[in-house]
């Protein structure tokens, strides 16, 4: 198996989570428990993802100059991610998430994106080697959009293969003739052709939409019932895998990764797609995200090869 090399534009963020018996009021304080930090943000979560499938995987991100960010970088390590394009922005700090849930399982979140806000395009353009010495570039929507298209367009100018995971979606009018594959949800892909989030167009439907805009092809992760591809050699489902579900927090971050990796070491876009069901649903099996991310050993098994 030829190894893959792929290059993730991305964010990192730092989550700090904390559970209480309600939420706060204006002013008060409530007493909390089980008080944890953990890894996050999409670009590392499937940076991380990459590696563990076998993947030769850098990480273009801009952190912050702070102890957050230097635990960013010995995750990258650990992990065996390439943190040559990893930016230690001097004054703004590494992203971070706050994340109260109260008894119900109701939770309130707010975030500083930090040092993710000041990833631009001229730093895309400044790692262009980078990305011109992959197979793949995978990219995400946790920074600045114009950034994400960046990572688009110069993968497209350099000949490799161009995959946006469009979460959060955030949105954008131009550079969609550079996205060889896009892997919203459903709720994403209605945002992206400018429709409610609880609209009720069927994928078939949103997926021709999305790929009148210019993308190459669609592959609609659909949760436990699988995905739709819509790409000129096969439209239709793909089944979900039947799993015991735990936590779907890393779903998506696993599936996005598994389908880079997969294609860029060759596979065509149908079994590219059944590989990366199999990661995603290996991840929900586990709480968490990086501690749910699937190794290849996991998905070779599941796969009995």
């Amino acid at each position: 198996m030829v190894k893959a090399r792929i290059a993730v534009v991305g964010s990192y963020a730092v989550g700090l989570s904390m559970r209480t018996i309600r939420a706060p009021g204006p002013g008060e304080t409530v007493e909390g428990n089980e008080f944890a930090e953990f890894h996050g943000g999409k670009g590392s979560n499937q940076a991380v993802g990459c590696a563990r499938l076998g993947a030769e995987t850098t990480f273009l991100a801009c952190i912050g100059n702070d102890s957050a960010g230097d635990k960013a970088v010995s995750l990258y390590e650990t992990e065996g991610v390439g943190t040559n394009s990893v930016i230690r922005h001097p004054t703004l700090p590494t992203a971070v998430g706050f994340i109260i849930v109260d008894e119900a399982g109701e939770n309130q979140i707010a975030v500083d994106f930090g040092a993710n806000r000041a990833l631009h395009p001229a730093d895309v353009e400044a790692h262009r080697e980078i990305i011109q010495a992959s197979d793949g570039v995978l990219v995400q929507m946790e920074i600045p959009p114009e950034t994400a298209m960046a990572a688009m367009r110069v993968g497209r100018e350099c000949g490799v293969i161009t995959v946006l995971n469009p979460a959060p979606y955030q949105p954008t009018e131009s550079g969609w003739e550079n996205v060889d594959v896009i892997t919203p949800n459903q709720s994403e892909a209605r945002l992206i052709l400018g429709l409610a989030p609880d609209s009720d167009a069927q994928p078939r439907d949103l997926a021709d939409g999305i790929r009148e805009k210019g993308v190459g092809a669609v592959v609609m992760t659909l949760g436990a019932a699988g995905a739709f591809i819509a790409s000129d050699s096969f439209t239709g489902a793909v089944p979900g895998q039947p799993v015991d579900v735990v936590d779907t927090t890393g779903a998506g971050d696993a599936f996005a990764a598994a389908i880079t990796t997969a294609l860029a070491e060759g596979a065509e876009l149908r079994d590219a797609v059944s590989f990366a069901m199999v990661a995603g649903s290996l991840a929900v099996t586990k709480y968490g995200v990086i501690s749910a991310l699937p190794y290849r050993s996991d998905i070779d098994r599941r796969l009995d090869r």
